[in-house]
């Protein structure tokens, strides 16, 4: 081995990702001391992000479990006059937290998204979600 290269089986497990998180950027040395750098703080924001839309998929995944969901057909983000609101039952959450939970509801099929739309007749009719704009989208059990 030449000066220039590091014996990795002398290193410990928490350097190895030090090194790692450096190579991709997220960490500089600047006279002697490790510096965090713009993208490290960018990343740690992306995954404090994911982890609050994950408690958010959980929560609303055991309330889907709950007599108070059976109780309503149609669902929706927000309530409406014909649905009630998931974001309701979830405290201090934001809008896209909840779509997002939602999205992945519907494509592991615990949820169906639906278009709701008054006929002519003005009785409510299901239409596929394509069909609609984004206010008559509702949410109902699978």
């Amino acid at each position: 081995m030449d000066n220039n290269q590091t014996d990795t089986k002398t290193l410990t497990p928490r350097e190895i990702e030090l090194i790692e998180l450096a190579l991709k950027g997220h960490f500089k040395i600047k006279d002697g001391q490790v510096i965090a750098t713009n993208k490290a703080a960018r990343a740690a924001k992306r995954a404090k992000t994911l982890a609050a839309k994950q408690g958010v998929l959980d929560v609303l995944s055991n309330f889907l479990d709950t007599e108070l969901f059976t109780a309503n057909r149609y669902w929706s983000v927000r309530q409406s006059n014909n649905s009630k609101g998931f974001i309701d039952y979830v405290d201090g959450v934001e809008r896209d937290h909840v779509l997002w939970a939602l999205t992945k509801l519907v494509e592991g099929g615990k949820l169906r998204k639906i278009g709701l739309k008054k006929n002519a007749k003005g009785k409510y009719e299901e239409l596929e979600a394509s069909a609609v704009n984004a206010f008559q989208i509702r949410y109902v059990a699978a």
